[in-house]
């Protein structure tokens, strides 16, 4: 069968041959459109970009326990435009022959993005008389 990618863009590391889940849908044309791509076989982890190849060819993400695996891009490069060590992201990836190879990544955080800070309250005066210019009485 033959599908358009639809919304999908580029999948990543698909190969001539290789075996993948679709969703689809028909157009009034007869057309189908994939909206979903899965990779039988597909693993999720999430962790810290602790290195990324300067070609783009490979990235190694830092698990929370501290474990590390490196991925290759197997000319995926697109996958990393946009990613840079220290991101946070959740990467699915695939075994194709010895490699670990990511099909989808997205940065869920970046280092210096942070939570916007709590106005900080001014101070009111101690006192009435505290005020320069004031004395204590108001009226």
């Amino acid at each position: 069968m033959t599908f358009q990618a639809g919304g999908l863009g580029q999948p990543a590391a698909l190969q001539v041959g290789e075996r993948v889940q679709v969703t689809y849908r028909q157009t009034p044309m007869g057309t189908l459109v994939a909206t979903t791509l899965a990779y039988p076989g597909e693993v999720t982890a999430t962790g810290v970009v602790s290195a990324l190849a300067a070609d783009g060819s490979s990235l190694t993400v830092q698990a929370g326990d501290g474990s590390t695996i490196t991925l290759v891009t197997a000319g995926a490069v697109q996958l990393l435009d946009g990613v840079a060590p220290g991101d946070t992201v959740q990467v699915g990836y695939v075994r194709l022959g010895g490699a670990l190879v990511p099909v989808t990544l997205v940065v869920t955080a970046t280092p210096g993005a942070t939570a916007t800070p709590a106005p900080t309250a001014i101070p009111a005066p101690s006192s009435p008389s505290a005020v320069p210019g004031e004395g204590g009485a108001r009226g």
